[in-house]
């Protein structure tokens, strides 16, 4: 939605830190795919392949240091929407997500409407697909 506004880096940060949080609960699946497909083709980057060596801690300190806030709000936001999209919120992309929360200074209260957000959007997407599908 909002990615190309990120820096050439930043998108760079943002896709391989997409990646590590669609494999982190050791089932990277078809909706996961798409969506970072989506992401790349939006952002205007060739797909980036998984690299089980990148480390999630470098990645944050690279996106704390290097965004404004505004990107780190996009970065939340597309993120939060990866680790929902396959209506499995598991427990390692929880505390990637909360870890991402901190490291951003986002409110738990605004996290929540994001979160909220999010689903509505992933669900009215969905309902979406359903229709044209009839």
């Amino acid at each position: 939605m909002l990615l190309n506004l990120l820096s050439e880096k930043n998108k760079i940060y943002f896709a391989k830190l997409e990646l590590l949080l669609a494999n982190i609960d050791g089932n990277f699946n078809e909706s996961e795919k798409r969506i970072i497909e989506k992401h790349c083709a939006e952002m205007g980057i060739t797909p980036i392949e998984y690299d089980d060596k990148l480390s999630i801690d470098d990645l944050l300190d690279a996106i704390q240091n290097s965004m404004s806030i505004k990107e780190k709000k996009i970065v939340y936001i597309e993120l939060l929407t990866v680790a929902l999209i396959d209506n499995e919120y598991h427990k390692k992309e929880q505390e990637l997500i909360d870890s991402l929360r901190q490291i951003l200074l986002i409110p738990e209260s605004v996290a929540q409407e994001a979160y909220d957000l999010v689903s509505k959007l992933i669900k009215s997407s969905l309902d979406i697909e359903s229709f044209i599908e009839w």
